[in-house]
């Protein structure tokens, strides 16, 4: 049976663009691709905040860029200088037309506006079947996250957030300094933060993120946005021009043993999503870069399992276990980091780029006790 397809793409989100975005460049082009998504991807949907050194594939989307950062707690308010980083927020919308546009013009990419009902690896020519086609191919990229975790045996927790897009009256907000987490708010026995995104004097993203898992209803988030721009950024005078609102995953559940010959998960689907902050555009493009190394080699585009079992999945897991069971608030973790730490050596942490003897200054900076239990206890759930 001869192939439809060298390689299909299910899924248009931010990994499943950006895959697809890569192999549109003229080197692949004698590879046939075809990227399905349910979604034509023309709704400015969300939002993606992101630290950079000015060299990502789509810094250049950055709707606005910050070189200082805020964070507070109940104990500190402190504005910091990131050089030689800058934090960036692309909108959804601008990631969705810059990447669509180029893989459209693509000669080898074909994009198709249909579901995806079921996917086949049992033989050695993968097929996708969708509501409107069946489509035979080599080997399947997946994105669309479909796993139940077992949460007894899993960190897990929901990142689930909501933001406003406000415009003043007045000019209201500092446009060099973005607050990226500000759990000075009341936490409900929950871990809750806000960050502020200011794009000029009269607008600006206000957003709650709260890790629990307990989704509330959408009034609740409203409340909490309405009380933080009234009484701690003492707006009074203000138009919602847009709202966001979605929920992630935090866990280090192992999504890459879902990965066979024949199918490689990618994005949040694929463990590309830090388990401890639920960060992931980064993320994603290392993996991405690593896939289409596989690509160009000639390689089968997998990903060894060692790609994940890291030590970063280690702390993250040691991290969730001091939020699930109350050891210590993320609040005073972070606060004692960035109160003692220097910002760009925190920011690497949490790119997964640092030294083992970067590792052992930041961890040794909160208080040892909370993550030694919390260390023991995941130790021995491994035994």
């Amino acid at each position: 049976m001869k192939l439809d397809y060298d390689y299909i793409i299910c899924g248009a989100g931010g990994a499943g663009l950006s895959l697809a975005y890569r192999l549109a460049d003229e080197e692949f082009h004698h590879k046939k691709i075809l990227l399905i998504d349910k979604d034509l991807k023309q709704k400015d949907d969300r939002t993606w905040s992101i630290w950079t050194k000015g060299d990502g594939p789509f810094d250049h989307l950055a709707e606005k860029s910050w070189h200082k950062i805020r964070f507070k707690n109940d104990e500190i308010d402190k504005v910091m200088d990131m050089a030689p980083l800058s934090y960036i927020k692309i909108r959804g919308i601008d990631f969705y037309n810059y990447t669509l546009n180029k893989i459209k013009a693509a000669q080898n990419i074909t994009f198709l506006q249909d579901e995806v009902i079921s996917i086949d690896i049992s033989s050695d020519k993968p097929k996708v079947k969708t509501s409107n086609g069946e489509y035979h191919t080599s080997w399947i990229f997946n994105s669309i996250l479909n796993v139940d975790i077992d949460k007894t045996k899993y960190n897990y927790v929901d990142q689930h957030f909501k933001g406003w897009f406000i415009e003043t009256e007045q000019e209201e907000f500092d446009t060099e300094v973005a607050t990226i987490m500000d759990f000075s708010i009341d936490q409900k026995g929950e871990c809750r933060f806000m960050y502020v995104l200011p794009t000029s004097p009269r607008e600006a993203l206000v957003e709650v993120a709260i890790f629990s898992n307990n989704i509330l209803e959408q009034e609740a988030y409203d409340r909490i946005l309405l009380d933080y721009i009234k009484h701690d950024l003492g707006i009074k005078d203000y138009d919602i021009t847009e709202t966001e609102f979605a929920s992630i995953p935090m866990t280090t559940y192992p999504f890459e043993q879902a990965n066979k010959k024949g199918m490689t998960y990618i994005g949040t689907a694929g463990a590309a999503a830090k388990g401890s902050t639920g960060y992931a555009f980064l993320h994603i493009q290392d993996q991405v870069d690593f896939l289409v190394d596989r690509i160009r080699s000639g390689k089968p585009p997998s990903i060894p399992n060692s790609f994940y079992a890291n030590k970063y999945r280690w702390y993250d897991n040691v991290l969730l276990n001091v939020l699930l069971n109350d050891r210590m608030s993320l609040g005073k973790v972070f606060g004692d980091m960035f109160k003692k730490l220097p910002t760009p050596l925190m920011l690497k942490f949490l790119s997964n780029k640092t030294t083992l003897l970067e590792d052992l200054r930041i961890l040794s900076t909160p208080k040892p006790i909370p993550f030694i239990k919390a260390a023991f206890n995941e130790f021995w759930k491994t035994k």
